[in-house]
């Protein structure tokens, strides 16, 4: 995520959330395969096109983040359940 909150296209497992978190900002890999993570940082070293449309994307999904949510649920739930808000 702080690479992305940077504009700088990401190489990542699949088996993470970041596919959902980053979306086209990221290339998304098995990460117990050397042979896609090669392939996948070829690919963005490669092709300015795709690293420029991976930056913007990146950028735009972090930016769409923060702390907040996450920290009052916590705040909630460390409180007690009736103080939990609803899932949006």
């Amino acid at each position: 995520m702080e690479a992305a909150a940077c504009g700088c296209p990401v190489v990542a497992t699949a088996a993470s959330p970041l596919p959902d978190l980053l979306g086209d900002g990221g290339l998304y890999v098995d990460p117990g395969s050397t042979a896609e993570i090669r392939a996948a940082l070829e690919r963005v070293l490669e092709d300015p096109d795709l690293r420029a449309k991976m930056s913007a994307a990146a950028s735009t999904a972090a930016a769409g983040l923060s702390w907040d949510e996450p920290a009052r649920r916590l705040l909630a739930l460390i409180r007690g359940p009736k103080d939990l808000p609803p899932e949006r």
